[in-house]
């Protein structure tokens, strides 16, 4: 008999059969469920770090505030990074960012890079890095039109992959975030960011994020804390 072989063998098939029973499991139950809920619990709490006034928006000059103290080098590159994409997701040029948009932003800093670049203290990078990439692979195998954008229908077949089920109200939420693109004539679509809100009124209904109660007023853009613009000589 060798010493704890059976033990840990008994662990294993334990492991096994937990694995297996969130594969088959349906909605809360299901792996992926679990998996996010936990990925934009993280994203919650580190939000509301950078969010001290509490009103729901974080400025540009709070968001450095979270990059990792390197060395002067590579703390220009990721400055350098994190201004870049900041001017992609700040669509209304009021140099602040909501809770969706600080989402999205975090998916761009993973994309060449890593989200402790965005927020060294978070206490889930890993989480959340593997979350952005597998929603990036679950948003591209589940848009058939292959036009970045996902239909109704593309939507309840991605429930249906990884939940085992399409919620009741998918349609209700996939009509309050839709909207008509050329990208795919004569259908309603979302993208990705109005997928991040789907998701969230799916898998997070209690959410102070909840699309229908979080609704922050823009700050009036303050001359005071725009962006440090580097001028060539």
């Amino acid at each position: 008999r060798i010493p704890g072989f059976y033990s840990k063998l008994g662990l294993a098939k334990q492991d096994r059969h937990l694995q297996h029973t969130q594969e088959l499991a349906v909605g809360p139950e299901s792996s992926t469920w679990i998996f996010l809920l936990r990925a934009f619990e993280v994203l919650e709490q580190d939000f509301e770090k950078f969010d001290k006034s509490g009103d729901g928006y974080i400025d540009y000059v709070e968001l450095t505030m979270g990059i990792p103290l390197v060395d002067a080098h590579m703390r220009l590159h990721i400055l350098a990074r994190l201004e870049y994409k900041f001017k992609l997701v700040d669509q209304d040029k009021t140099n602040s960012a909501d809770f969706y948009e600080f989402i999205y932003l975090g998916f761009l800093m993973t994309q060449d890079g890593s989200y402790h670049d965005l927020v060294e203290e978070s206490e889930g990078h890993d989480i959340v890095k593997k979350a952005f990439i597998e929603l990036l692979s679950w948003y591209s195998q589940s848009d058939s039109h292959k036009r970045q954008r996902l239909t109704i229908a593309d939507v309840q077949q991605f429930c249906l992959r990884h939940f085992r089920m399409i919620p009741a109200n998918i349609e209700e939420i996939f009509e309050e975030f839709s909207y008509t693109s050329s990208h795919v004539p004569g259908q309603k679509v979302i993208d990705f960011v109005r997928f991040m809100k789907v998701l969230t009124m799916i898998i997070v209904p209690d959410s102070r994020f909840h699309p229908k109660r979080y609704k922050p007023v823009k700050k009036a853009l303050d001359p005071n804390k725009m962006m440090i613009k580097a001028h060539g000589g």
